[in-house]
């Protein structure tokens, strides 16, 4: 394993495979496609969306990344600012435009996303504290 700074390299096990995710500075994250990894900037992910065997990062420009990484490792790559509103859906609080009561979300790009009824009494919870109300 490569030597780092404390804090910037942390390994997962996956079967017999092992992964290093990096953290990178500056607002940015590594998100691994079938071809390449992408170094993008967290604030313009809208939102990510797991389908079956592959993530779809939407980003603010709307460029569609499809990753072959998981949601659970996306989110501890993304940060604080990305949350489960669904068991398939990280949403960037940033991109959050407006809050539905019949429990969806709409997105600054005009998306929808599902908030479940499990979990939209944390969600809210959360969205306030990130607010700082």
């Amino acid at each position: 394993m490569l030597k780092t700074p404390r804090n910037k390299v942390f390994t997962l096990s996956l079967k017999d495979h092992k992964k290093t995710v990096m953290k990178l500075g500056n607002g940015k994250a590594m998100v691994s496609t079938y071809d390449a990894i992408e170094i993008i900037e967290k604030s313009e992910i809208i939102r990510v969306e797991s389908c079956q065997n592959f993530m779809k990062v939407v980003m603010s420009d709307g460029t569609l990344l499809l990753s072959n990484d998981t949601l659970y490792n996306l989110s501890l790559k993304l940060g604080k600012a990305f949350k489960y509103c669904h068991k398939s859906h990280l949403v960037n609080f940033i991109h959050i435009k407006k809050l539905y009561r019949d429990g969806l979300i709409e997105m600054a790009n005009g998306d929808t996303v599902p908030i479940s009824r499990r979990r939209k009494k944390t969600f809210l919870e959360e969205l306030e504290e990130w607010m700082g109300d």
